[in-house]
Parts: C-alpha cells; sequence; structure tokens
C-alpha cells in the first residue's frame, strides 16, 4: 500500500488509541489471572489484535466489544490440544511476551515469527527460558517452546543488553511466585520495567479491572503536526506518566508549543517559532523519530543523546531517521562515537519526494510529517501503520 501525501493543513479534532504497553502486559496478567479479568480501552491495532488471537488460540476464552476486552480462564488451566501454529505477526513485545507464557504450559509450541521479527535479538531470552528449564529451539523462523518452567526456581538472571522485553516477559509470566529477577547490562528502557512491576503488584493485590491511559508515543505524532501551524484538540485524553513516552509533554511545554489539559481534552496552539531541546533517549527510545522531525523546526541545534538501541526496532530507525534527514535536506550530524544526533532549523524543500519505508509503523508516520511540512510525496509500505494506529491517515489527513 502506497500513501500519497499532500500538503494541506487543517485544524483536527481526534482521538488516540490506548498504550500498547499497558495492552500487552495485561493482557498477558489477565491470561494468568483465576477469575474474569476486564481491561477498558483496549486498543485495536495488529500488534494488540494478534496477541489477543495467538492467547485463544492456546485455550483462552477472550471477548472483545466497543474496546473491552475481558478474559474469562487462565493459562495453563485451559490448555488445549492439538494447538496448530500460532501466529504473533511482527509484533517484538507479543512473539517475547508470548514465548515467556508458553513456558508455563506443559503441551509443544510452535510459535512463528514474522519475517522483522526473526532477524532481531532473542537469544538472550532464549538462553534464559532454556537455564529455566524450558525446551527452546528455534527452527528458521518458528520457535518451538516446551514447558513447564523448572520447579523452586529462586533466582533468575536475564541479560537485558538489547532490550528490557526480555525481563518483562518472564517476569509477567512469573509474576505470582516468589522469585528474585537480576537484570545485567540494563542501560536503556529503565521505565518499561517500572510499569511491567506497577501492573504486576496491582494484579497481586487483586485488581481485576484496567482502564488503558492514552498512547504518549501515538500522542507525539499528534503533538508535532500542531508544530506546523494548526490547532489540534484530543477528545480522549487520558495521561499516565508511567509511559516511558510520556516524556513528550515534558518537550511540548519545554519547547513552546502551547498545552492545556481541559478534564479528558488536550489543547495544543502552535506559535511562531520554538525553542531547541536537548533530550536522553535512554528511557523513551520510541520518540525518536517524531523528536527527529520536531528538531528540524526548532531555532538552534536540538541534541537527541543514546540512540545506538534504535537499531534493534522494527527497522535499524537510527538509519532510516538520517536517511528522511538526508531526504529532506535537513541540517544534522550524527556523532557515532558519542551517540549524539544534532539537528539544526532546517529551510523548506520545495520538491516532493517519494519514501520506500521499511515495515516500519513509526517510520511512516514520521515521513508523514515531513512531508506535510515540505512539498508531500509518496509512501510506499504505509500499510505497516496498522502495528499501532491504523486510523493513523483518516485521523490526521483526511
Amino acid at each position: 500500500m502506497s500513501y500519497n501525501v499532500g500538503t494541506r493543513l487543517k485544524d483536527l479534532e481526534l482521538s488516540i488509541p490506548g498504550s500498547k504497553s499497558f495492552a500487552a502486559r495485561l493482557l498477558i496478567l489477565g491470561s494468568l489471572y483465576p477469575r474474569e479479568f476486564t481491561i477498558i480501552n483496549c486498543p485495536d491495532c495488529t500488534d494488540v489484535v494478534n496477541l489477543e488471537n495467538s492467547l485463544k488460540k492456546i485455550g483462552l476464552e477472550i471477548s472483545r466489544k466497543n474496546g473491552v476486552v475481558k478474559i474469562l480462564n487462565s493459562f495453563p488451566g485451559c490448555e488445549k490440544s492439538p494447538v496448530g501454529l500460532i501466529l504473533p505477526g511482527e509484533g517484538g513485545t507479543t512473539s517475547r511476551f508470548l514465548m515467556g507464557l508458553l513456558g508455563l504450559g506443559k503441551l509443544t509450541y510452535q510459535l512463528k515469527l514474522g519475517a522483522q521479527i526473526s532477524k532481531r535479538p532473542m537469544d538472550a531470552l532464549i538462553n534464559t527460558l532454556e537455564q529455566c528449564g524450558v525446551c527452546i529451539k528455534k527452527e528458521k523462523n518458528i520457535m518451538v517452546i516446551q514447558g513447564p518452567y523448572s520447579q523452586n526456581l529462586e533466582k533468575v538472571e536475564v541479560d537485558c543488553s538489547q532490550t528490557t522485553q526480555f525481563l518483562s516477559s518472564l517476569k509477567l509470566a512469573l509474576y505470582n511466585q516468589s522469585i528474585i529477577f537480576i537484570h545485567k547490562n540494563l542501560t536503556s528502557s529503565q521505565k518499561y520495567l517500572d510499569l511491567t512491576d506497577d501492573l504486576i503488584n496491582k494484579v497481586k493485590d487483586d485488581q481485576d479491572t484496567f482502564i488503558i491511559p492514552t498512547d504518549m508515543s501515538t500522542l507525539s505524532y499528534v503533538i508535532a503536526y500542531a508544530m506546523l501551524g494548526r490547532k489540534v484538540t484530543v477528545s480522549n485524553f487520558n495521561p499516565d506518566d508511567l509511559q516511558a513516552d510520556y516524556k513528550i509533554m515534558e518537550i511540548a511545554s519545554q519547547i513552546g508549543l502551547k498545552v492545556f489539559q481541559d478534564k479528558n481534552k488536550l489543547c495544543l496552539s502552535p506559535q511562531k517559532q520554538y525553542n531547541k531541546f536537548e533530550v536522553d533517549l535512554n528511557n523513551c527510545l520510541d520518540l525518536a523519530p517524531t523528536l527527529s522531525f520536531m528538531a528540524t523546526l526548532c531555532q538552534g541545534t536540538s541534541r537527541l543523546k543514546n540512540l545506538k538501541q534504535l537499531r534493534y526496532k522494527e527497522s535499524d530507525r537510527l538509519r532510516e531517521i538520517v536517511n528522511l534527514l538526508k531526504i529532506f535536506k535537513c541540517n544534522h550530524c550524527y556523532h557515532e562515537k558519542e551517540d549524539i544526533l544534532e539537528i539544526g532549523y532546517s529551510e523548506l524543500m520545495g520538491e516532493s519526494v517519494e519514501y520506500r519505508a521499511p515495515a516500519d509503523h513509526r517510520m511512516v508516520m514520521t515521513a508523514f510529517l515531513f512531508m506535510k511540512r515540505n512539498a508531500g510525496g509518496y509512501i510506499f509500505n504505509a500499510k505497516c501503520i496498522e502495528k499501532s494506529w491504523p486510523e493513523f491517515f483518516i485521523e490526521m489527513d483526511i
């Protein structure tokens, strides 16, 4: 699917989906909870729907109506045979969280990884699962998993050098056991672990109904759009500062965008110019593409620090961000040794462009912003926005 981005800008009033990060964690916890479990404002993006369908495949009874998801039984008590091939799609979180969960079962499960996720880091999770007694092997792009975990596990050590999702996966799967988790090489994404721990503690306190807050990484595209000179109103704003990407609210105020909240409405008003900013991305890597665009609108030189982990996302996002900055002739310089990307205010480019996007929803949405500011263009492989915000083009452009 390709998408033709025009240059027309308009004031927007829109709604934003709930947080994927919350949804994935709650779906796993709800699958282990001994009684009915309810998730309100659950997004219907492909990552979340694929996780729901995978959970149904292993015997869980799940209903969805008007964004409310109910989980009626629990794993592994619901195991049924035969299972067939489980298809989690391209979601890194989806696949990694499922691997931890499936280790609780006694049946043999086959998890078919998507083409992109099969290239992303998995070894640390595989090694840890093996150390915990789970039989697991990778056959091309299929993970073959048979549990259960060893009895009387006391300590589990997890390498977090590439992602904290491995540790979150195990913490969620084993949340009701008295296990000490030890992390090694934790250099980024601490906020995601904090979110995991917070939700686990609430479930341990017997909370069985959750309302998912606004997805703050999705909000970042809306904030960036407002910087182009149009007023934007988010009609269903329900923030939660446990999200790593809540940082976008702080940055929006720092650069000078007028931000006003009235109950569940968030109003964004553009200004004539914006201040430069500096941000450490260790805990909010998903904001990097949007911030790279926002920096081109800010006076002076903005600095994005600690980007190297971006290489392990749905695409090599660091490379793709630099690629977009080159395509739109933006002032920038990446200092590899220091791991700092400097971006200066950039003038408009007066020609339409074509961007052949990788299968990475965040790069497609960022390319849209660049094109809106400049002379429009075509984005190829635009369908992958369904991974996080299926209504992106409808809400932002139509």
